[in-house]
């Protein structure tokens, strides 16, 4: 019996070793040659039966600034290094999105930004707490400007027709007739009560209309004592005195062009307009007020005015249901305004993002 219970003895003794060891290896753990010791913690059987904690992955804060004219948002507070976050922006009405900044705090590295086109923007958390800044500027929409009070703005009608035998002339000079029907056909209300006629413009001429009812709203002016001079190609200076005349801003921008003199006439309409981005001038620093301008000019600044963009996804998977022309093909600059301007639509617009939803 004494010989029985001096073995018991000794196998408890062998088991009591062996769970000591076991032990020992869990909370030394060989790290790149480097014995380090991990704390344990209770595995919640009570008792000494602990086992180890590994080392947690850091987590970093993301910081939100508050910026005037729209609000931001992230879709976390903290996260992983690695993790994709996304950040939401919401412009007040008559504001857009200028720039979405991610810094790092400690180190003041700029992080890379994605704009998914939705509204939101993306980024990869670095290792560090970063800030997120998103800055509004001035839509200068039509709605800002004024223009929505006279023009057809939340409608996308067609406002430009091509001429007999599937021609745009993209590159052929707007007379002031053509100009006055455009910006009439685009007229919220053409019911005007016509206080101002010219003796060269026909009552039954196709554009008399248009001409009296602009005019009689101050929108265009006549060329001289009672003429209107209807067949004359428009200049760069009357056309943008004439659009300008449709907004209530006044934007107080610096004059951008060479040849545009502080006391021309057009001189506050051109600067102006420049400011509101509508048009550009020549590589060389100069407007040229006195030059005609063509028909794909005038889309393109009217697209601007109208705050007009064509969804090109959509223009190059519906080739064949569009109004087409032959002297606009694919490749011109022009195109898509064109296509913009020669298509009733339906859309719906997402950040000053326009999408086309259907053909009207």
């Amino acid at each position: 019996m004494r010989k029985r219970r001096t073995w018991r003895t000794l196998a408890l003794v062998l088991v009591f070793s062996l769970v000591l060891s076991v032990t020992a290896l869990a909370t030394n753990v060989d790290v790149g040659g480097n014995t380090e010791t991990f704390p344990t913690e209770d595995s919640g059987g009570g008792g000494d039966h602990d086992r180890p904690v590994p080392p947690t992955t850091p987590t970093y804060d993301i910081t939100v600034e508050e910026t005037e004219n729209g609000g931001t948002d992230s879709d976390r507070d903290s996260a992983k290094s690695g993790t994709t976050i996304t950040i939401t922006v919401d412009p007040e009405e008559g504001y857009v999105v200028e720039d979405v900044t991610v810094i790092v705090d400690d180190t003041a590295t700029e992080v890379t930004v994605t704009d998914q086109g939705d509204g939101t923007y993306t980024f990869v958390m670095p290792a560090g707490d970063v800030t997120v800044t998103a800055t509004y500027a001035p839509s200068f929409g039509p709605d800002y400007t004024g223009v929505s009070d006279l023009l057809i703005t939340d409608q996308h009608i067609r406002y430009l027709n091509g001429y007999p035998g599937g021609t745009f002339g993209p590159g052929q000079k707007m007379t002031r007739a053509e100009t006055a029907q455009m910006f009439y056909n685009l007229l919220r209300d053409q019911n005007v009560d016509v206080t101002v006629s010219f003796t060269d413009v026909a009552e039954d001429a196709w554009y008399a209309p248009a001409v009296n009812a602009l005019a009689s709203l101050g929108i265009i002016n006549g060329v001289g004592e009672d003429t209107f001079a209807p067949d004359r190609a428009i200049t760069r200076a009357e056309f943008t005195a004439m659009a300008m005349r449709f907004t209530d801003v006044d934007v107080a921008g610096a004059n951008p062009f060479s040849d545009v003199p502080a006391d021309a006439w057009y001189q506050e309409y051109v600067v102006d307009a420049s400011e509101l981005g509508w048009i550009g001038g020549y590589p060389d620093g100069t407007f040229r007020p006195d030059q005609t301008i063509n028909r794909a000019e005038v889309t393109t600044i009217v697209n601007r005015m109208l705050g007009r963009v064509a969804d090109e996804a959509y223009v190059d998977a519906h080739q064949e249901e569009l109004a087409q022309f032959s002297d606009v093909v694919k490749a011109h600059w022009a195109y898509y305004q064109i296509v913009e301007a020669t298509n009733a639509h339906e859309y719906t617009k997402d950040n000053n993002t326009e999408s086309w939803t259907d053909l009207a």
